[in-house]
């Protein structure tokens, strides 16, 4: 399938397929959330977070992140507080448990997750 998504200004074109998706959206809320992971057709991962606004004034706030790893996809799922905390968004919990029903290697990424760099010798 042929997908479409902004980055910010920048349009992204690109084949592949919809992992998973998930919104915060709730009738009668004027923002909400929303996240997308697809898989181009060359195995890169594509994570799409999008800030919605029905609010007059205010637009969408489109951000996209482009990993050649399963591991840099999940990375790109985490949010950062304040404070410097990493956490997963409601969306993004969402978006991956949907996504990992498909994706083997997006579901292992996730289980274990490497803290520190690997040691060259």
């Amino acid at each position: 399938m042929e997908f479409e998504i902004k980055n910010y200004d920048q349009t992204l074109r690109f084949e592949g397929d919809l992992l998973g998706h998930a919104t915060t959206h709730e009738p009668g809320r004027s923002r909400w959330h929303e996240v997308s992971i697809y898989k181009t057709s060359l195995g890169e991962y594509v994570v799409h977070k999008v800030g919605r606004s029905i609010v007059p004034g205010e637009i969408d706030r489109n951000t996209a992140f482009v990993s050649e790893t399963a591991d840099g996809a999940i990375d790109c799922l985490y949010t950062r507080n304040r404070g410097g905390v990493k956490f997963l968004t409601f969306a993004a919990e969402e978006a991956y448990d949907a996504a990992a029903k498909t994706d083997e290697a997006l579901r292992k990424a996730y289980l274990t997750r490497n803290l520190t760099p690997p040691r060259t010798a």
